[in-house]
């Protein structure tokens, strides 16, 4: 029932919220506003991450959108938009046809670790050289 007191002071009446100009009652706030609301705050710090980075724009509105769903939306929006760094020109195949197994041939047939790595660490040094 209002009294005089509510006419002074309006208040907001929301399910599981009391919510009185320049406070909250935080007794009266369910746990699930509170995980719904945290959840939020991540997908907003999200979303800045997701607009910041240099992805398509198709890909940064539907990531935008997969972030806002409540809890579940983040996790998603970051599993989603992991992509990996690009590669180095050395391990990347932009040569002809058969270029890179003819390059890495010699890495691959070694029968030793040690010899492996030892090809490995020289052809990895001889084309960083021409890498621009």
């Amino acid at each position: 029932m209002p009294d005089r007191r509510d006419a002074l002071f309006p208040v907001c009446y929301v399910p599981y919220l009391s919510l009185e100009i320049g406070k909250i009652r935080m007794a009266n706030i369910s746990p699930l506003w509170w995980v719904v609301a945290l959840s939020e705050l991540v997908a907003i710090v999200l979303i800045v991450r997701i607009w910041r980075s240099h992805d398509i724009l198709f890909l940064k509105l539907a990531l935008t959108i997969i972030a806002l769903i409540p809890v579940a939306g983040p996790v998603l929006a970051l599993w989603i938009g992991a992509f990996p760094n690009r590669a180095s020109e050395t391990v990347q195949n932009r040569g002809s046809r058969g270029q890179y197994y003819r390059i890495w041939s010699p890495v691959l047939g070694a029968q030793s670790p040690i010899q492996r790595f030892r090809r490995w660490r020289s052809q990895v040094v001889a084309n960083d050289e021409a890498d621009p």
